[in-house]
């Protein structure tokens, strides 16, 4: 019977709280989500190199780009900055046929002046295309 392997470090994290991984359907990709209760959640998509490391991929604000789609779709308005005082994202998972994972966010905020809540907004975020989504109901 041959050695079995338990693990691999795959990438150097340093994280503000509990850390969550979901790679990929075909483990080019992996998000992780970071954070805690008092310190909202955030997330940071990583791809694979070569072998089994992953080097970040830092041009996406997700953030900002979840929070503006959801301001669009819940809100109707367009924003130019982050709108959420606390704001809960996290990756939920990723499409079983393609690389397309699910983003979503919660947190409360103020868009034009009004009270703007949202909760379990969630979003398509596709790598390859680079595009973010609406799913749809």
């Amino acid at each position: 019977m041959g050695a079995w392997r338990t693990g691999a470090k795959v990438a150097d994290l340093v994280g503000l709280g509990a850390l969550k991984v979901h790679f990929s359907s075909d483990d080019r990709w992996l998000f992780v989500t970071d954070g805690g209760s008092s310190l909202g959640t955030t997330v940071r998509l990583f791809k694979r190199s070569k072998g089994l490391d992953y080097k970040e991929v830092k041009e996406f604000d997700f953030d900002f780009a979840v929070q503006r789609l959801a301001a669009q779709i819940e809100g109707g308005k367009e924003i130019k900055d982050t709108i959420l005082d606390r704001s809960y994202l996290r990756c939920v998972g990723w499409s079983k046929d393609g690389p397309q994972a699910f983003l979503a966010i919660s947190g409360k905020g103020t868009l034009n002046g009004k009270r703007f809540e949202v909760e379990d907004f969630t979003c398509v975020f596709d790598p390859v295309a680079r595009v973010f989504s609406a799913v749809k109901k």
